[in-house]
Order: structure tokens, then C-alpha cells, then sequence
């Protein structure tokens, strides 16, 4: 759910506080877009994708948008983004999010 829920879109069509419900998005998230980009290949490989998100937040930055980009750190497999998101300007340009995935990580990794 996390794709659909970046970009205020409904996964389910039950919604915590609602019910059932048949809304595609949450209010006001009408014109909010967004990319998914794969965590693996076809073959199971982990794909590197810091590369990628510097290009969508150069890319978003260029055209007047406000990126927000998503960095896991700590996902159920092990996975790791090579590279955590930062927020630009302390967040008045951009906002980088961290996923701590429910704390998967040694106090040594904390900072």
C-alpha cells in the first residue's frame, strides 16, 4: 500500500474511520502524481535506485514541483536504499523521508 498511500490514492476499499468506501483519493490529493520505482529486477537482484530518485527529484525541482522522495531504510528483506533522501532547504523545496520500517536497524545505526 505504500505507492498508492504516497500519492493519497486508496488501496482498499476500506479506510480506518470510514468504512467501506469507493473513493479513488483522499481530498485534495487530486492532482498529486507520483513514480514507483522497483526495489528488485525480474531475477530477484536488488536494484540500486538512488540514481533514479536524484533524477525524479532534479526532474520535479526543474519543472516548479515539490518532491517528495522516499528512502527505506531497513525493509522486512533486508533491502536498503544506498542513499537516504535529504529535504532541501530544511524542507522548503523538498522533503526527503526516511522509512525506518519498524525500527530494522542496530542502535549503532542510529544517528
Amino acid at each position: 500500500g505504500s505507492a498508492p498511500a504516497s500519492t493519497g490514492k486508496y488501496f482498499s476499499t476500506h479506510a480506518p474511520f470510514l468504512g467501506e468506501n469507493n473513493n479513488e483519493c483522499l481530498s485534495g490529493f487530486d492532482n498529486v502524481g507520483g513514480i514507483v520505482v522497483p526495489a528488485r529486477a525480474a531475477d530477484g537482484s536488488v536494484i540500486d535506485v538512488s540514481r533514479r530518485m536524484e533524477e525524479f527529484l532534479h526532474q520535479q525541482l526543474a519543472v516548479g514541483n515539490f518532491p517528495v522522495v522516499h528512502g527505506v531504510f531497513g525493509g522486512k528483506t533486508g533491502v536498503r536504499d544506498m542513499i537516504m533522501p535529504g529535504s532541501i532547504e530544511q524542507g522548503d523545496v523538498s522533503l526527503g523521508v526516511v522509512d525506518a520500517c519498524q525500527g530494522r536497524f542496530t542502535a549503532g545505526e542510529l544517528q
